[in-house]
């Protein structure tokens, strides 16, 4: 096999050759290296470049942000009120704000949770 041709080609050309570079690249085996002030900026090469590339230089300088999470459900929201409600609640056994009246409510509070969350998880 041959060993694949290099092309250098300046910015301004390469804006108006795209379509044309890119058959050149892709279907030619040939690299076309675009040239800004005289330096190298970039290159547009075929399939066999890419698979190269992507086994021996894995990680990119600049990588992809990691994909965000998706908005939480309404639901989602209220049973996160529900658990901070119940923490404030038991901060307040544990200053002695509010004494050993509010153990049986917590631990109803924290059982509802659970089933909810439970139910969510099914969903």
């Amino acid at each position: 096999m041959l060993a694949p041709m290099e092309r250098y080609v300046w910015v301004r050309n390469a804006r108006l050759k795209f379509a044309d570079m890119l058959n050149t690249a892709a279907y030619g085996s040939e690299r076309i290296v675009i040239l800004r002030r005289g330096e190298e900026l970039c290159f547009i090469g075929g399939l066999a470049d890419l698979d190269y590339l992507r086994r021996h230089r894995p990680l990119s300088r600049f990588p992809e942000p990691p994909p965000t999470p998706p908005a939480p459900t309404e639901e989602e929201l209220a049973l996160e009120y529900r658990e901070n409600n119940v923490r404030y609640l038991e901060m307040l056994r544990r200053t002695a704000w509010a004494g050993e009246s509010l153990e049986h409510e917590i631990a109803e509070e924290r059982a509802a949770i659970e089933a909810e969350r439970a139910r969510l998880m099914r969903n």
